[in-house]
Formats: C-alpha cells, structure tokens, sequence
C-alpha cells in the first residue's frame, strides 16, 4: 500500500470517533434545551424549533458516521483478506478483533500490520 493511501486510510479512520463524538454532543445540546424555560407566550413554537434544529444535525450526522464505519470496516476486513503475509489463523483472528472492537481493532491492525508491512516482509504474529 502506498503513503498516500496509508495517510488516507489513517484519516478515515479517525473519522470514525469524531464524528461519534460529535453525535453524542448534539444529543447532549439537544437533552440540555429540555431544561431550559421558555417564555410562556412563545413556549410551543419555541421548543419545537430548538429540538428541531438539533435533530436535523444528530440524524445527518449519525447516518454519515455509521455508512463511514461501515464503509472502514468493508475496507479493513479486504485487506485482511488480500494480505499475503497472515496466515489463514492470523486473517479470521483480525476479521474478528475488528468486527468486535470495531475502531479500536482498526487502530491496532493499522500501526501493527499496514504501517509495518513495507518495513519486513517476515510473517506477522498475531
């Protein structure tokens, strides 16, 4: 795999937890607009609107962080897959940490196997 790709695959990557991150913010502005009063003349239109501008950014941003998360882990488990240097064991052992730890897997089989494939071309121990 070449730098650039790596860089990419590397950013992506960290994609992943940003926007996660930035899905539970929304939803704690969100919660927070439940305890604020608001006058009472104005009060249905104007919880209706708070709540609603929010949601239009936690929907939007979920669905984004979960086909990317998706889409990495597509990407993850075909380098796997096309990797000549695990063996069969080595392959279903990170298949399986990356299905289970998820971003966290992705992390340990990029600075482990990708970052260090072009350094030697020896077998890679799990």
């Amino acid at each position: 795999m070449k730098r650039f790709s790596k860089v990419i695959l590397l950013v992506f990557t960290f994609l992943i937890p940003i926007g996660f991150i930035l899905f539970i913010l929304f939803n704690i502005i969100n919660a927070s607009n439940f305890f604020v009063i608001p006058d009472i003349d104005d009060f249905p239109s104007s919880f209706s609107r708070a709540s609603s501008n929010m949601f239009i950014l936690i929907i939007p941003t979920f669905l984004l962080t979960l086909l990317l998360d998706i889409i990495m882990i597509i990407i993850y488990i075909l380098n796997i897959i096309n990797n000549e240097i695990l063996d069969n064991c080595g392959k279903l052992l990170w298949v399986v940490l990356i299905l289970f730890t998820n971003f966290i897997g992705m992390l340990i089989y990029f600075f482990k196997v990708i970052q260090n494939n072009n350094k030697n071309n020896n077998k890679i121990e799990f």
